[in-house]
């Protein structure tokens, strides 16, 4: 799929590892959707986190949630942000 071969492609041209689908929705709405980890969390404290649609934030605002309850303090950057 588009986000994993560009994440990938990024992970590569950056130096850092790539993680392929370790958080899993468990909705086929994206309103309200809810994630969980499916697999091993990764080891990194940094991580990056793919979208590759971009319409009302509600995929980057659940997987910010997600972070939060393993205790990430993740920093979410919209499109505008610099």
């Amino acid at each position: 799929d588009f986000a994993s071969l560009i994440s990938a492609l990024l992970a590569e041209l950056l130096d850092i590892p790539f993680y392929k689908d370790v958080a899993e929705c468990h909705s086929k709405h994206r309103a309200g959707a809810v994630f969980t980890f499916g697999k091993e969390l990764p080891s990194e404290r940094n991580i990056i986190v793919f979208d590759d649609f971009v319409t009302s934030g509600a995929t980057m605002i659940s997987m910010r949630e997600l972070l939060f309850s393993i205790r990430l303090q993740p920093r979410v950057l919209h499109r505008n942000q610099q």
